[in-house]
């Protein structure tokens, strides 16, 4: 039971009274700003080589696998929602290759919307620097409905040099979720990433809602 003052009254497991002090933020104070940056939920992005060490140091309960074998994916202990997406990397049909479709990202973004983010989610694909980019930008944009697109892209490319996400994936996801070009033109402004055999890990913030920074001319 809490006074006026914010002291809590326990009891100790000797039986005696115990008093714990609870400091409630002020909603407008900086410290509450600060608070609030900490609840962001994170996307954590790697190649398949790093989701076992991923998950176990973020202690990741979503993934979201994105590979041409699907026999690849692997589910670690502790992760309770695995979506495996079988499509290649690729922009444009292949023979012996799955290029993304509708129904493709149909799946990411209902995966999207069903996330728990009180815990992590793992974003990956074979090497970590296309389809899992693309993805996890994907991802981000529809947790983040408020939020510029431009920042987005912008924080996946100080987060990562190496990615390059998929601008198949990300132009059917722009179609999709009614953005008017927007995410395309924020992934054509950040440019292709440094070429790498293998992404090197990195994570996103993905904000409460209602702490987006769009514009009011972007629509």
């Amino acid at each position: 039971m809490a006074d006026d003052d914010g002291v809590v009254m326990v009891r100790m497991s000797d039986g005696a009274d115990g008093v714990a002090v609870v400091h409630e933020p002020d909603p407008a104070s900086p410290r509450a700003a600060d608070d609030l940056i900490r609840q962001a939920a994170t996307i954590v992005v790697c190649p398949l080589s790093r989701v076992a060490e991923m998950v176990a140091q973020h202690e990741v309960a979503t993934i979201l696998s994105l590979l041409g074998d699907t026999g690849m994916a692997l589910t670690p202990d502790g992760v309770s929602h695995h979506l495996v997406v079988q499509v290649n990397d690729i922009v444009a049909a292949a023979d012996s290759m799955i290029l993304a479709d509708t129904r493709h990202i149909q799946q990411v973004i209902d995966f999207a919307r069903s996330w728990d983010d009180s815990a992590p989610m793992l974003v990956h694909c074979f090497a970590g620097i296309s389809r899992s980019t693309a993805s996890a930008f994907i991802v981000a944009c529809v947790r983040q409905p408020d939020r510029d697109e431009t920042e987005i892209a912008a924080e996946l490319r100080a987060a990562s040099t190496t990615a390059s996400p998929n601008r198949h994936f990300v132009e059917l996801a722009d179609r999709m979720l009614h953005r008017q070009g927007r995410m395309v033109a924020a992934i054509e402004q950040i440019g292709p990433g440094v070429p790498a055999p293998e992404g090197v890990p990195f994570t996103l913030s993905v904000r409460p809602s209602g702490t987006g920074t769009r514009s009011a001319s972007a629509g």
